[in-house]
């Protein structure tokens, strides 16, 4: 499965924000393990933020990551639509 990088295009969006408590840290660094695995299995490239917000226009993708922040943490899953002016 491959996710679509976002366009500059109209299109609809999925943001996650996510909470990891610091502590245990085992916990917090089993997160973001799991999570650079989704990621290496859905074809992304880069580095992962940390600043606790991700954006993709792949439901599934959003999906996901949403169960797993909530596994260890705190998380929302919004819905959103990314507007350009240029059409």
């Amino acid at each position: 499965m491959e996710t679509e990088p976002l366009r500059k295009t109209n299109q609809n969006l999925y943001i996650i924000d996510y909470d990891i408590p610091r502590k245990p840290q085992s916990k917090r660094r089993a997160f973001y393990r799991q999570l650079s695995k989704i990621k290496h299995k859905m074809g992304l490239l880069g580095k992962i933020s940390t600043m606790s917000v991700l954006v993709t226009p792949d439901r599934a993708l959003a999906t996901q990551i949403y169960d797993l922040a909530k596994k260890y943490g705190t998380a929302n899953l919004y819905t959103g639509f990314r507007k350009c002016d240029d059409e």
